[in-house]
């Protein structure tokens, strides 16, 4: 197969379960622990039929049917930060280092730059040295130390506050 990076179907929904909770499982740089996910899809399909493509951009990486990664950036819903979105991305281990995460990442950058987004941020923890390089070879860069912002495994993880502007002359 090809992979392809799109905006999953309804019916989809259950691929794409099973992906994040697959990321859950196997990345502890994730958000969510193993079993915090529901994996009810119609859980996922509801949420995704309520996102508006001026406020969220939701793209998964597939392999034929199946679920690789993705990446979810969710625009500032006030005036003031209307031109700021929240990144997010994940890759199934065997989808990294093949150049996916870059690819989702530039796929953020045409949906910013085409709704006037100006600013990308995300966060990564500090330990997570492959997601540090790709973000910073992204252009991405570190703005600040958000200490003990996590508890993993019963440890304080420290991550680091990234962003990328995109048009840095305005």
């Amino acid at each position: 197969m090809n992979p392809t990076i799109r905006i999953p179907a309804p019916e989809e929904a259950g691929a794409v379960t099973r992906m994040l909770c697959e990321l859950d499982r196997e990345n502890s740089t994730m958000m969510l622990e193993p079993g915090e996910r529901s994996d009810d899809p119609r859980l996922l399909q509801e949420w995704l039929s309520l996102l508006h493509p001026d406020h969220h951009c939701y793209l998964v990486v597939f392999d034929g049917s199946r679920a690789l990664g993705f990446v979810h950036a969710e625009r500032g819903p006030f005036r003031r930060n209307r031109h700021s979105a929240y990144v997010v991305i994940g890759l199934l281990e065997e989808a990294r280092g093949s150049g996916w995460g870059r690819r989702l990442l530039e796929a953020v950058d045409r949906w910013a730059t085409e709704r006037g987004v100006a600013r990308l941020e995300l966060t990564v923890m500090t330990h997570n040295s492959a997601a540090i390089g790709l973000y910073r070879r992204c252009g991405y860069v570190e703005e600040g130390l958000r200490r003990h912002s996590l508890i993993v495994d019963g440890t304080p993880v420290d991550e680091f506050a990234m962003a990328k502007l995109l048009n840095p002359d305005r």
